[in-house]
């Protein structure tokens, strides 16, 4: 299949999201219910997997994204960096179930990268 995608399309991503949407309509099949997909992804291809979600399970069951950036990325003079992730969430019934984590706060952790981000911005 990804080989007559690329054949089709020249393009490898492409020929990646053919392959990926078989598995990701097989994955909501079996997918409870109250199930949820976490998709994480790079910010190249966030765009395309995000349609592909929406056409699998309906752009009404999208409860959340989560966009990070990433510590330490970096880039050239002549592009600018990819600099952050993106993680999908989608749920079968449009609201998914979501448990809260939570952990002891560490004060002199937290103080350094209190630190790191202040210095980040001056």
């Amino acid at each position: 299949m990804i080989g007559a995608a690329r054949v089709s399309y020249g393009d490898d991503l492409a020929a990646f999201l053919c392959w990926l949407g078989v598995r990701i309509i097989e994955m909501r099949r079996v997918l409870r219910e109250d199930g949820s997909l976490y998709l994480h992804t790079d910010d190249t291809a966030s765009a395309y997997m995000k349609a592909l979600l929406d056409a699998v399970f309906g752009r009404k069951n999208l409860p959340g994204q989560l966009v990070w950036r990433r510590y330490g990325s970096h880039h050239d003079s002549k592009n600018y960096g990819r600099a952050y992730d993106v993680i999908l969430d989608y749920a079968k019934d449009g609201k998914g179930i979501w448990n809260s984590v939570y952990a002891a706060l560490d004060l002199a952790k937290f103080k350094v990268i209190l630190r790191r981000n202040r210095s980040l911005k001056e």
